[in-house]
């Protein structure tokens, strides 16, 4: 189905995009109370996938978020499509996406608010959302550019600090460009490899199989200082759309 809902339940067959659905229902003369009953049953889905979202890794909720984000735009274009009607639930939806700001990165929201379109102009409930985005871009952009010689890695949700950890996270938060080589059992290494991964750090795991115990080889990205450029570059853009 085409919905652009990663895995999850649709309320009813749909083999269009949203907004093309919705304008489609519109055209035929749906009447309100069916489009109210529609758009309920997709930010009911929306709200159950939610709550499953809370309890995945930040691995797994990095991995669904590009799906997701475009779930939301998708819905909030076919909600303004309904104008005042679609006002109720849009409402609601803006109000779930700010109280989960894990879930739903403000500094991603820029499209999202985009598609809210004149509705969230000129509708006081709207205004909070395009506060928010531009706060945080904003934000975002005012911090310090990473120079060539800084290889922090920033921003990452570490699910574990126990000794282990807590040293592979002051290596990965340090501007260390060194490999950071851990010698340790097998269990430890275990352990630490599956947080990383589990925090969808960008790391490079290896083992190095010599001497006892064998060691844990931990290696940063190469291309952090680009990385950090391109994702400059699409703040900037996205605060310009968010800015209206």
């Amino acid at each position: 189905m085409r919905c652009g809902w990663p895995q999850i339940p649709r309320p009813a067959p749909c083999s269009t995009p949203l907004p093309a659905f919705t304008q489609a229902a519109l055209t035929a003369g749906w009447s309100r109370e069916l489009l109210d009953d529609w758009f309920s049953g997709c930010a009911a889905a929306l709200s159950r996938f939610d709550k499953d979202r809370l309890k995945a890794t930040p691995a797994n909720r990095m991995q669904l978020l590009p799906g997701l984000l475009q779930a939301v735009d998708e819905l909030f274009q076919a909600l303004s499509l309904r104008g005042p009607d679609g006002e109720a639930t849009l409402k609601a939806l803006i109000d779930q996406l700010l109280a989960q700001p894990v879930l739903y990165p403000p500094e991603r929201l820029a499209a999202v608010v985009r598609s809210a379109g004149a509705v969230a102009d000129h509708w006081p409930p709207g205004l909070p959302l395009r506060q928010q985005v531009v706060g945080a871009l904003r934000a975002a952009l005012a911090e310090p550019e990473r120079t060539a010689s800084d290889h922090r890695l920033r921003r990452i949700e570490w699910i574990c600090r126990c000794v282990d950890c807590a040293g592979m996270i002051a290596w990965a938060e340090s501007p260390r460009a060194d490999p950071l080589v851990m010698a340790m059992a097998e269990p430890r290494r275990q352990h630490v490899q599956s947080r990383i991964e589990a925090a969808g750090a960008p790391l490079t795991v290896a083992i190095l199989k010599q001497g006892s115990p064998h060691k844990l080889v931990l290696r940063k990205p190469h291309d952090l200082l680009e990385q950090d450029r391109t994702e400059r570059r699409r703040q900037a853009q996205d605060l310009a759309i968010a800015q209206g």
